[in-house]
């Protein structure tokens, strides 16, 4: 029997260690949880703080379909393309979510999506997709700012838009926008 005791005592000394172990490393893999938690935590908080920055700076990118009183240095071309249909339609879906409430803001007080832009279109109560073309050309128009600003510009001049849509079986479109990004001499 003292040997069965034995073998009784150190497979409960065994079990011990490992438990202890277990614990130990649950405890290190919930403090690096933790850690990666904390940190893409402060990464949200830098990127939306860049957003920030980056959405009042594009307020100021000018965006016309022909060209601008002012002197100005061509940068180069800036192309955006969206769509509410297939493998597109998740780049739209989050799209329109970065762009909710601007874009309900300008709905909600009957004022243009093109903001300084020039009063391209007025939103309102529309048929089926048509208020999703709606967001798109206000998410173009948008993004081909940033592109511009990305670039150095300070304006988009003759933007153009070619937009096919397929109503046939639901309201569907594909829309692509482009203009030239140029820089406005001071």
């Amino acid at each position: 029997m003292g040997f069965l005791d034995d073998l009784g005592k150190n497979l409960n000394n065994v079990a011990s260690v490992a438990s202890e172990a277990a614990s130990k490393v649950a405890d290190e893999a919930n403090k690096r949880l933790e850690d990666r938690s904390r940190q893409a935590e402060e990464e949200r908080a830098v990127n939306f703080e860049q957003e920030a920055k980056i959405r009042e700076l594009a307020k100021n990118v000018v965006v016309t379909t022909g060209d601008i009183r002012q002197d100005y240095d061509i940068i180069g071309p800036v192309y955006f393309q969206i769509s509410n249909k297939g493998i597109f339609s998740s780049k739209f879906s989050k799209l329109a979510k970065k762009y909710e409430d601007e874009v309900k803001h300008l709905k909600d007080n009957n004022n243009s999506v093109a903001g300084e832009i020039g009063r391209i279109l007025l939103l309102g109560e529309f048929s089926v997709g048509e208020d999703n073309f709606d967001q798109a050309f206000y998410i173009a128009t948008e993004e081909l700012k940033r592109k511009a600003l990305f670039l150095g510009g300070d304006a988009v001049v003759h933007m153009r838009q070619d937009i096919d849509m397929d109503t046939d079986h639901f309201s569907f479109f594909y829309l692509q926008m482009y203009g030239t990004a140029v820089k406005i001499r001071k």
